[in-house]
């Protein structure tokens, strides 16, 4: 069974192709070298994707949680390196226009940082090219609020899971900073890193 889940977002208002969504597809058409991935895409809502990623790390042999999102007007990978119990009221999500905003788990703790090893991911993708930085926050939109509840979920489980998000930039093919070949690529550096880990 595959260890490591890879999560991305369908398209959402403003954003009419997600290359996430077609790097999960192809993760699962042709798994990395290292081995296969378990990937699926997240409908971009702030209630119903939290439900799939649930019941997508359901497996007990689970060892990682990499979840993908886009980012308008990067030029570069983003490895989000604190989830925030926060969501922001007005923007819409796939679901239409939400009112709601405060807190995403009303008991939950105000941050979770990364366990993805940053500075390792970092160094991987500086040698294959793929421009790459860390990343303070990850704003307060459907992005976020996945990485708040991958890391939620990971700590609730009874074997190690380690779990983060990574920001990566619109396909150049539709106007943004890199091939879509290049994000593919990096994508796959990523998970290559994290099952050489321990």
């Amino acid at each position: 069974m595959p260890d490591i889940l890879v999560t991305g977002f369908d398209p959402f208002p403003g954003v009419p192709h997600n290359p996430t969504a077609e790097i999960a597809a192809a993760l699962n058409d042709r798994p990395p070298e290292s081995g296969p991935v378990h990937a699926v895409v997240l409908p971009t809502s702030f209630e119903r994707a939290p439900v799939k990623l649930g019941e997508a790390i359901a497996d007990p042999e689970l060892r990682a949680i990499l979840c993908l999102g886009v980012a308008v007007g990067v030029r570069d990978f983003r490895i989000e390196q604190w989830a925030r119990n926060y969501r922001r009221p007005g923007r819409p999500d796939n679901d239409g226009p939400s009112h709601r905003g405060g807190a995403l788990a009303p008991n939950g703790p105000g941050t979770y940082a990364t366990t993805l090893p940053v500075a390792e991911l970092l160094d991987a993708l500086h040698r294959v090219g793929i421009p790459a930085n860390p990343s303070v926050t990850a704003g307060s939109y459907v992005c976020n609020a996945i990485f708040y509840h991958a890391m939620r979920m990971a700590a609730a489980r009874k074997k190690p899971t380690r779990a983060g998000f990574i920001h990566i930039p619109q396909a150049a093919e539709q106007g943004g900073a890199l091939p879509f070949a290049d994000l593919e690529r990096g994508v796959r550096v990523v998970i290559d890193v994290l099952r050489a880990l321990p």
